[in-house]
């Protein structure tokens, strides 16, 4: 793994545990009938940094053949969809009353972590 794939990783943990640990005050603060919710704002963040994890190691790797790297990068975006999408239909289908703090919660992440991992994969390329 080279340096700059560490860094993105390590900026990566950074960012979801300062998202995540604002999430939290958020919630407990301004919508405190929304307070049990904060296990699953901590099980989106952790997702999004080991996705983070394992996308960065495996386009790191890539990085020499451009039609790899386009499909890799392809196949990884689409199981970060459908894993998001599955993620949001489980949690919605067992727990219908916190389905909206718990949407805006993963559309907030999906949307910081694709900005960052954006920056990130053209710092790296």
């Amino acid at each position: 793994m080279n340096r700059a794939t560490t860094i993105a990783i390590s900026i990566l943990i950074v960012l979801m545990t300062i998202l995540s640990v604002l999430s939290v005050y958020v919630i407990k603060t301004f919508f405190p009938e929304y307070a049990s919710i904060d296990s699953a704002v901590c099980c989106v963040s952790a997702f999004f940094t080991l996705y983070g994890i394992v996308t960065f190691i495996t386009l790191g790797q890539k990085k020499g053949d451009a039609k790899d790297y386009s499909r890799t990068f392809l196949v990884l975006k689409a199981i970060k969809l459908f894993l998001t999408l599955a993620g949001v239909i489980f949690y919605v289908f067992f727990n219908k009353e916190m389905a909206l703090p718990f949407l805006i919660t993963i559309v907030v992440y999906y949307v910081i972590y694709t900005v960052f991992e954006a920056i990130a994969l053209t710092k790296l390329k």
